[in-house]
């Protein structure tokens, strides 16, 4: 297959041409800073910031925070001792940033709103279906910003779409983008 043709296998190409035999579909331009964190793999795996609201770490009313700076161990060893975390691990590094994309999460969220309340997430050739049973319920549909970018940035389909998949056309030009939609 030449390069050319494959590009014509690109959902953007042929819906138009098939909308009223396919799935109701909305397509949406993935913005640079979305492609880096799907394809980032040099640190904590961070949800975007808006999968949990304010609290990276939703907890119980009631619960007491492990990882605040008020919290103390005790030495089995001394039982007066105490110290706090910070103690015992002085080279730590600061937490990481979730990432924050919120235009993209915007017109996402609006889009799983006029298709119903959930969707199917795909890239321009394919689904995250090798995460499938990382998906709510063992699914691929998603109900929020937070449950695609979840299912996009664990899968290794997704990430050869954005990386390999022009790779193996002996035609393929230098200058031949990414998939960049979904």
């Amino acid at each position: 297959m030449k390069e050319a043709e494959l590009l014509r296998c690109q959902i953007g190409d042929w819906y138009p041409r098939f909308r009223r035999h396919s799935i109701k579909t909305l397509i949406h331009h993935i913005p640079t800073p979305f492609l880096r964190y799907l394809l980032q793999d040099d640190g904590p795996f961070l949800l975007p910031a808006s999968a949990f609201g304010l609290d990276p770490l939703p907890r119980h009313p009631n619960s007491r925070d492990p990882f605040s700076d008020d919290t103390t161990l005790s030495d089995p060893n001394d039982g007066d001792h105490e110290s706090s975390d910070s103690d015992l691990d002085s080279d730590a590094s600061p937490p990481s940033k979730a990432p924050c994309f919120p235009e993209l999460e915007s017109v996402v969220q609006e889009s799983i709103t006029a298709l119903g309340g959930a969707v199917f997430p795909k890239l321009n050739w394919s689904t995250p279906k090798d995460v499938v049973s990382m998906g709510a319920g063992g699914t691929l549909l998603c109900t929020s910003f937070a449950e695609v970018a979840l299912l996009l940035k664990l899968s290794d389909c997704i990430a050869h779409d954005l990386c390999h998949a022009l790779d193996s056309y002996s035609d393929r030009t230098p200058a031949a983008s990414s998939p960049s939609e979904f």
